[in-house]
């Protein structure tokens, strides 16, 4: 008699050879994917990986403490006007890295903080020891990695770092009847808190783009270059306002180099500007430099 036929599988048997199917494709497929970390570990560590693979493994990098961020100031501040409390805009000036180039925080970041001491400067400070006085505390920046970096605080504005620096074109444009026209009769008024009309503004920008050009004003120039007359006149007195709500943290940003920049310029060639930041009592204008430090040394995990 021949072999008999084997019959049909009981749903049991089928169940259990599925079972053993699936077990082995997984056992597989753990093994590949063990595999292909253990390989990818060693191309990454011998240098060989490709870059999308090196994109997917995080960076770690140190941020040292007392790490410079560079920030330019946005509130105008005066230690004869301003208060204890009052809120104060920064933003960062320039890219902080580390050793490798890597980013760390960004330019344009935008960066809060408030005055924590504020005192005017008395008739007899210099008898009594009481001089102006002006200091800002800083709220965390947030760094490369989306989280907050402490800053280090409070930071001390002086006569010495809210002054003007000189310009070497001065003595040439000490000399221009335009340049003078425009120190005395737009920045001198947007100094004192004085508005201009429309038309003053459009006149402004048509003055500020020529003396750009011509002195190599380059912050001014860039923020010129905008098609809407009246704009970098209406910027600046924004920032002058403290009112930011019209301006992304980049064109805050240039603004702000950029007025610090006229500024500078306007005080090297008249009076009623230069006189603005005479006297006993400490005024930082929009586009003062800032040096913040990191408070403490933070680790940032960032793309390959």
């Amino acid at each position: 008699m021949g072999a008999e036929a084997p019959g049909p599988l009981i749903p049991s048997e089928l169940g259990a050879r599925r079972y053993n199917q699936m077990k082995w494709i997984r056992a597989t497929l753990g093994v590949l994917v063990i595999g292909g970390f253990v390989y990818g570990v060693h191309l990454w560590k011998s240098g060989q990986a490709p870059e999308v693979v090196k994109k997917l493994v995080p960076i770690e990098t140190e941020l040292a403490q007392g790490s410079e961020v560079p920030l330019l100031l946005l509130t105008p501040l005066d230690s004869g006007q301003s208060q204890v409390g009052d809120p104060v805009k920064l933003v960062v000036a320039e890219t902080v890295k580390d050793g490798n180039g890597r980013t760390l925080i960004r330019e344009g970041e935008a960066v809060s903080g408030k005055v924590v001491r504020a005192r005017q400067a008395s008739a007899g400070a210099a008898i009594i020891n009481q001089p102006a006085r002006l200091d800002i505390e800083f709220d965390p920046v947030k760094g490369a990695d989306g989280k907050p970096i402490k800053l280090a605080g409070p930071y001390e504005f002086t006569q010495t770092n809210t002054k003007l620096d000189a310009k070497p074109d001065a003595a040439t444009a000490i000399q221009d009847p335009k340049a003078r026209a425009f120190a005395r009769d737009s920045v001198a008024r947007m100094m004192k808190g004085e508005p201009l009309t429309e038309e003053e503004k459009k006149a402004a920008d048509a003055q500020l783009k020529e003396l750009a050009d011509k002195y190599g004003l380059e912050s001014a120039r860039k923020l010129s270059k905008g098609e809407k007359s009246g704009a970098t006149s209406g910027a600046f007195e924004a920032l002058q306002k403290g009112d930011l709500s019209g301006l992304a943290p980049a064109e805050a940003l240039l603004a702000a180099k950029a007025l610090g920049e006229v500024v500078s310029f306007a005080g090297g060639i008249d009076d009623a500007v230069k006189g603005f930041f005479k006297g006993s009592d400490i005024r930082a204008r929009t586009g003062v430099k800032v040096m913040a430090r990191v408070a403490e040394a933070r680790t940032l995990r960032l793309p390959g």
